[in-house]
């Protein structure tokens, strides 16, 4: 068996969600009960060239991945003191017209604690995803690149890379703009953080005694247009 040792890397690998499915298993014997799971598809981040030695892309195969909350791993993943696997599937035609054919294919799975695992979870469920994942791999060596862009895959030699660390990358305000007009950034902040009721009632209050100001400012005016009518008749 391979040692920790032996796999090239690691690397840092940018991957996009673009789906998402959950799997719940209940059952009252507990030797069948399985994890709960979210699985994803996935893309690769457009920066990234990963391929094989051949120089062939790996960017058209299927990628996806399958979160376990607190899934146990197997021997691979405890020998390389890891959270989970990207797993290589080469591409298979079959020559009887009862099977499908099958694409290349990536596919991670990660085990997961159960407060992380919630979270994606919930963001699921409100129909969100996160922005990107990030996979600390080993198994997997950079190229030639200067900028870590390029990325090797031996899948040969090393069809399942350990992944010892995973990063969720998530959004939670959307930046306001540089050019983005006051106009423009009030629309944001109201959509984008609910006001409560006292919040709203200083603001009708401020727009009251402003209205009340700009009539108090027409009447004395009016009685300073009054006054010099007067002194100068």
């Amino acid at each position: 068996m391979e040692n920790e040792e032996k796999l090239p890397g690691p690397v840092l690998i940018d991957v996009e969600p673009v789906g998402c499915s959950m799997t719940l298993t209940r059952s009252l014997n507990p030797k069948e009960q399985l994890p709960d799971s979210l699985s994803m598809r996935l893309r690769l981040d457009r920066r990234i060239n990963l391929r094989t030695p051949d120089d062939r892309s790996l960017k058209d195969a299927e990628w996806g991945i399958t979160f376990y909350e607190n899934g146990s791993g197997n021997e691979l993943t405890k020998l390389h003191n890891a959270v989970g696997l990207i797993n290589h599937y080469e591409e298979y035609k079959s020559e009887h017209y009862d099977i499908d054919d099958s694409p290349e294919a990536c596919h991670a799975w990660v085990n997961l604690d159960s407060l992380t695992f919630a979270l994606l979870r919930d963001m699921a469920l409100a129909g969100k995803l996160p922005r990107a994942f990030r996979f600390e791999a080993r198994g997997i060596e950079y190229g030639w690149e200067p900028d870590g862009s390029g990325k090797v895959w031996d899948v040969k030699a090393h069809k399942n890379a350990v992944i010892s660390r995973v990063e969720v990358i998530t959004n939670l305000v959307k930046p306001i703009e540089e050019d983005q007009s006051e106009e423009e950034a009030d629309t944001f902040w109201k959509e984008a953080k609910p006001e409560s009721p006292e919040l709203l009632a200083t603001r009708a209050m401020t727009k009251a005694i402003g209205q009340v100001n700009a009539r108090l400012g027409w009447v004395v005016g009016l009685l300073a247009l009054g006054v010099a009518a007067l002194i100068f008749r």
